[in-house]
């Protein structure tokens, strides 16, 4: 040993390379232990979300949070994801847990949520109705409280969301992909 090293120094490649395969481990355990343990971030639906509003609610909500929740009286499941520049902030649902209508679920947004620097760009991939359902992409910031709502309008799947800039109430339809087999 020389003076100035020590055994446990973690400078070379391989011992980082360790130490990130552990922290990983870690990670994917305690995801797992939450999952047995039934934690999670699903929730029953609040009260009507407001469709105007300058800021944040007067409660002072934690405004690093986006939403998507599920009010189209079946199961859901596919993806929606939300990126800005390199950050990316994606919500997966396996076909065995499905988010179940009535429920949401939230990740951290990549956008900032006091509406400054560039919009942040949103695409999905869900399974509704037997069949899959695109949102093709779509820029602009969400508004404080930072939620998009799904619902069945006449067997197509429809989006709301409140934008920021004005606080009104946006929807779209989400594109039926008949290329690809049912769901």
């Amino acid at each position: 040993m020389t003076a100035g090293r020590t055994t446990t120094s973690f400078r070379g490649r391989a011992a980082r390379r360790q130490l990130l395969y552990m922290l990983l481990a870690v990670g994917v355990l305690t995801g797992a232990i939450g999952v047995e343990a039934g934690v999670g971030v699903a929730a029953p639906l609040p009260g009507p979300v407001p469709v105007s509003g300058d800021g944040p609610p007067s409660s002072g909500g934690d405004l690093d949070w986006w939403s998507l929740y599920n009010r189209t009286g079946q199961p859901i499941y596919g993806h929606w994801g939300e990126q800005t520049g390199n950050d990316v902030s994606n919500l997966d649902l396996v076909k065995d847990i499905p988010l179940q209508d009535g429920l949401h679920e939230s990740r951290r947004r990549t956008d900032d949520p006091r509406w400054l620097g560039p919009n942040p760009y949103w695409w999905a991939h869900i399974c509704f109705d037997h069949g899959w359902w695109n949102l093709n992409g779509l820029a602009g910031s969400l508004s404080w409280n930072g939620a998009f709502t799904l619902y069945d309008d006449t067997g197509a799947l429809k989006a709301t969301w409140n934008d920021w800039d004005n606080g009104l109430l946006h929807e779209i339809h989400l594109t039926r992909n008949t290329a690809e087999a049912p769901c």
